[in-house]
């Protein structure tokens, strides 16, 4: 994370305390010392999720970012996501409904064709 907090350009001075904030946010405290390769599925995926937060990073681009979690794990990445929305961009991909609720607009999209854009109101009245 290190590495990636120092692409972005993010101060070298302040990066261990970044980093410690970010592993607490996903929750991979005790994991900080590990190997990326030797973590589980949901750890990389919550890895990929910190590597996105680090350094400060005013826009966010995820492709599922909860995809493969269990439950309890896709809901605490969602209640992070929700605590971050005010402070950063987050423009998300997902095929999960209830996950797109999070968000303040939607668009569904087919075949490379936007069917439906607007709030999630919106397009649940849609439906």
């Amino acid at each position: 994370m290190k590495l990636y907090a120092a692409l972005k350009g993010y101060p070298s001075d302040l990066m261990s305390k970044e980093v410690h904030k970010i592993l607490g946010l996903i929750q991979l405290e005790s994991k900080k010392n590990s190997l990326a390769e030797s973590l589980s599925g949901g750890m990389k995926r919550r890895l990929m999720l910190g590597i996105a937060l680090v350094g400060e990073s005013k826009l966010l681009i995820l492709d599922e970012p909860t995809s493969g979690l269990d439950p309890e794990a896709r809901r605490a990445i969602w209640d992070l996501l929700q605590s971050i929305r005010t402070e950063r961009t987050i423009l998300l991909t997902t095929h999960f409904m209830e996950e797109a609720e999070y968000c303040d607009r939607i668009a569904i999209q087919d075949a490379g064709k936007i069917l439906a854009l607007g709030t999630p109101k919106d397009i649940r009245s849609m439906v």
